[in-house]
């Protein structure tokens, strides 16, 4: 059995519950169960636990009892309180009792784990990637099969999808995951800084060069070295970026000798790097270097199963930031985040969350979001189109931008939505619309 992380006490008379607690932290936490008030309060008096989980119903003593009883024995163990049945005023009561948290039945598997690591000093879970939508599982699918080689991988995808954390698992499910992991950001730095940052240099070298340093390559000897925003980099340290690639060595600034390196290379773009390449902007040869596997990160708005798990999440860590009782996430506020097209993906999607979680007044309700309105594509007629051309662009650009709402896209054209069913059966027809034959 591996080593655990810690104890964990669950007090719920539930069995349904208990198995979900069991299932969901067993493999890296003891959990401890207990059926009734009086069986949980028999073990939080002769056993330590890093975190309890306490339901507010019970046979025997109820879950308040457990709680004052807890706090009047003087120790301290961060205590979550549960139920379906407690309103606003109860929770408040709870909370200012001695509880850390209320958690709202029902809740995700997320958020147990979320609440677990944070309320016992871990933190997040390092590296954490939540996944439950086939897109990205298949994405987790080739990573899999590529940590443990040395193949270059580039990261390709929108800003905001999460490309950090999916270069962090490539190394940690490689054989390198004990040795360093390091990262720069291309477009944060200038060409000098950045050839200093990543190749080192020699004291002398330049003005303010009083020491020599290592650079990242040398640093992350064996390791992984994250080259962020990668497209950002100039024509000049394209090339030497190539001959690192090919050499396996680096040449310190200022010094006459090479060094080798073993370092796997993952790198991450928010462009389309081939257009890039047609473009004249990145170089060819460098291109191929890196794109020895390239991942597509899909975008949140084409990933819609992680939506709901990511929220759960994401409400639970903001919660415990601000010392806030987690809200109740209502099927309204799921509706909008579904159909909001998340052009910022899950770094939007995040602030999105907070924001809502700052402002609402009990659960979180629709109009607890205060989201900006999708941008339009770009669909500027052309000249030479005909004004049914125009037409049909715009209608489908609205149409995706809304993530094929068509009420919301109907509403943002000025048309009835009969008017767009109309138009969209007529662009079927003709080839220009496919969405699966839906009316």
């Amino acid at each position: 059995m591996s080593q655990r992380l810690g104890r964990v006490l669950v007090a719920d008379d539930e069995r349904t519950m208990l198995e979900l607690f069991r299932e969901t932290l067993s493999s890296e936490w003891e959990v401890r169960v207990a059926r009734d008030g009086d069986e949980a309060v028999d073990l939080l008096e002769s056993e330590n636990f890093d975190v309890a989980f306490v339901d507010l119903r019970m046979p025997g003593r109820d879950g308040a009892e457990v709680l004052r009883t807890l706090q009047a024995s003087g120790r301290r163990i961060p205590t979550v309180m549960m139920s379906a049945h407690a309103g606003r005023e109860r929770q408040r009561e709870l909370l200012g009792g001695g509880a850390d948290l209320f958690l709202e039945k029902p809740f995700r598997p997320e958020t147990i784990e979320e609440t677990v690591r944070n309320l016992s000093g871990l933190g997040p879970a390092p590296d954490r990637l939540i996944v439950r939508d086939p897109r990205m599982e298949e994405v987790i699918r080739v990573i899999d099969r590529v940590a443990r080689t040395r193949a270059t991988v580039l990261l390709q995808g929108e800003t905001g999808t999460g490309k950090e954390l999916l270069a962090r698992e490539i190394h940690t499910r490689s054989h390198r995951d004990n040795r360093p992991f390091l990262q720069v950001n291309c477009a944060a730095l200038t060409e000098g800084l950045l050839e200093s940052e990543l190749f080192g240099h020699e004291r002398g070298s330049f003005t303010g060069a009083v020491r020599n340093t290592r650079g990242l390559f040398l640093a992350a000897q064996g390791g992984t070295l994250l080259l962020d925003e990668i497209s950002e980099t100039s024509a000049t340290l394209q090339a030497k970026l190539l001959r690192v690639l090919q050499e396996r060595e680096v040449r310190p600034v200022g010094s006459d000798r090479s060094v080798a390196v073993d370092v796997r290379i993952v790198a991450t773009t928010n462009r389309d790097l081939a257009s890039e390449v047609a473009a004249g902007r990145f170089r060819q040869d460098l291109y191929h270097r890196l794109n020895v596997v390239r991942i597509d990160v899909p975008a949140l708005r084409e990933r819609p199963g992680d939506l709901g798990p990511l929220t759960d999440a994401i409400v639970t860590r903001k919660a415990e930031e601000h010392e806030l009782s987690r809200p109740v996430i209502e099927p309204c506020f799921e509706r909008a985040l579904a159909d909001h097209p998340w052009p910022g993906n899950v770094r939007e999607l995040e602030n999105a969350l907070e924001r809502a979680l700052l402002l609402c007044d009990g659960n979180l309700r629709a109009d607890d979001l205060h989201l900006d309105p999708p941008e339009m594509p770009a669909s500027a007629p052309q000249v030479g189109m005909t004004v049914r051309e125009a037409e049909r662009d715009l209608i489908l650009a609205t149409l995706e931008a809304t993530r094929l709402n068509r009420t919301r896209a109907a509403e943002m054209l000025g048309i009835s939505v009969r008017t767009l069913r109309n138009k969209l059966h007529e662009y079927r027809d003709s080839g220009h619309f496919h969405d699966g034959g839906q009316s």
